[in-house]
């Protein structure tokens, strides 16, 4: 019995698991559930063999629970790959990534082989929205609704921070406006980061300025939103390239584990030719030596990057 659950959000996760060892004890009694974690201290992929592939002696049936890790996967893909090929009675294997591994991947193969695939959407506005009406009325306190809508801005789809802040603000002590909401709820960085990039990208001064200055206030450091951008304009480049030897949005989303809806939005306003954003990568990478040498302030070299970014 292999499962694998494909999804970020922890709270929707965690009932996924749930549900699915749920539905395995009513069809074969109580199970015996183990958790590992790539991410926790001390992990080794042997651990979770040991507890898979270890006869109960009083004939336990057992649950085996593996959250692996987008950075991580790669130093586990061929044991989980083996792992999923074994026969294994009485014990449940269920597996959670942060995207579904590739088709034609090592991992994917044995995914397609030998599991079922829960795929986790993320919620609707109108889900959150309601979700936060029910949280905030569990927790007795008025927000107004201009407060509602600049909270779900700010948190974006990430369910558990929306429960946080929610509690965060109960305690207030009176009703929320949305300027409370903008005083002590930070916006969700990785939209910011998407929009400088495409700002730069655009080669528009005032909205990266703008945004860049937001992430100041935020307490972002400049050396740290180098590495950030240079993510961004790095998948971005990936699109580009792979879009250029005619490779299909499908192909595309495949190759680099994205949406298919993101792939047609970075496409249809593709901004600059891959040989552009090399180009930008490169003075990226530049400016990250010459920050950590410390031949350049970190905030002069970042504002510096964004002039030259749109020459």
């Amino acid at each position: 019995m292999i499962d694998v659950i494909v999804g970020k959000e922890p709270s929707l996760v965690k009932s996924k698991v749930q549900s699915i060892i749920k539905e395995y004890e009513n069809q074969y009694g109580v199970f015996d559930v183990s958790h590992f974690d790539t991410r926790d201290k001390g992990f080794v992929f042997d651990h979770v063999l040991e507890s898979a592939l270890t006869v109960s002696l009083f004939g336990d049936k057992k649950a085996v629970v593996l959250n692996t890790h987008d950075e991580l996967i790669k130093e586990v893909e061929t044991a989980l790959s083996t792992l999923m090929s074994q026969s294994m009675f009485d014990v449940s294997l269920i597996v959670i990534f942060e995207k579904k591994p590739l088709v034609k991947s090592v991992i994917g193969k044995a995914i397609a082989k030998h599991a079922r695939v829960h795929q986790i959407k993320d919620m609707d506005v109108g889900q959150l929205s309601l979700l936060m009406k029910q949280e905030i009325e569990r927790l007795d306190f008025k927000m107004s609704n201009a407060a509602m809508v600049e909270l779900l801005d700010r948190v974006g789809n990430d369910v558990a921070r929306l429960y946080q802040e929610l509690n965060k603000l109960s305690l207030v002590g009176e009703p929320i406006e949305q300027e409370q909401v903008r005083q002590l709820v930070a916006k969700n960085i990785d939209e910011d980061i998407f929009a400088i990039s495409n700002a730069l990208l655009e080669k528009k001064i005032g909205k990266a300025f703008s945004v860049y200055q937001n992430l100041l206030a935020q307490k972002v450091d400049p050396l740290a939103l180098l590495g950030l951008i240079g993510s961004s304009i790095r998948k971005i480049y990936q699109i580009s390239a792979l879009y250029e030897q005619g490779v299909s949005n499908k192909g595309i989303a495949d190759r680099l584990s994205l949406s298919e809806k993101q792939v047609y939005y970075l496409v249809k306003n593709q901004m600059r030719p891959s040989f552009g954003l090399l180009s930008l990568l490169n003075q990226l990478a530049q400016i990250d030596q010459d920050v950590k040498q410390g031949k350049i302030d970190r905030f002069v070299a970042f504002e510096l990057f964004m002039l030259e970014a749109m020459i």
